[in-house]
C-alpha cells in the first residue's frame, strides 16, 4: 500500500502528535465517500491501532487506517489546505477516483472506458 503525503500534510500530522504528548501513539485518520466531491477525514491520536486498524508509517510518522481508508487513501495524496474558506486535509484526486468507481472502474485503475 502507497499513501503519499504532501510536506503540508506531513506538517500537521507530526504537529498534531506531538501536541498530544503520548509516546508511540498514531495518528488515526477515517476517510469516508463524501458524495461528489470526493473523502472527508476524521482524525485524531491514539495510542495503538484499534481492531480493525493497521499502522502505516510515512517518513516516521504513525498512521492508524481503517480497511476502507487504507483501500481509498491508496490512491490518492493527503494534502493540507489552510484558506479563510477551508481549514484541513484534503485529498485532491478523490473526486475523480471516486466517479471513475461509481461508473464500475476498480479504484486501482487510473481511467475507465
Amino acid at each position: 500500500m502507497t499513501i503519499t503525503l504532501t510536506p503540508a500534510a506531513e506538517k500537521l500530522t507530526s504537529y498534531v502528535l506531538r501536541a498530544d504528548g503520548t509516546v508511540g501513539a498514531g495518528f488515526r485518520l477515517a476517510v469516508t465517500a463524501d458524495g461528489c466531491s470526493g473523502l472527508s477525514a476524521d482524525i485524531g491520536v491514539a495510542p495503538a491501532a484499534q481492531p480493525g486498524q493497521q499502522g502505516v508509517e510515512r517518513n516516521g510518522l504513525k498512521l492508524l487506517l481503517n480497511a476502507e481508508s487504507q483501500l481509498m487513501l491508496g490512491f490518492v495524496t493527503i494534502d493540507l489546505t489552510d484558506t479563510s474558506a477551508q481549514t484541513g486535509l484534503i485529498f485532491p484526486e478523490a473526486g475523480m477516483l471516486l466517479q471513475q468507481h461509481r461508473k464500475g472502474c476498480p479504484l486501482e485503475e487510473e481511467s475507465c472506458q
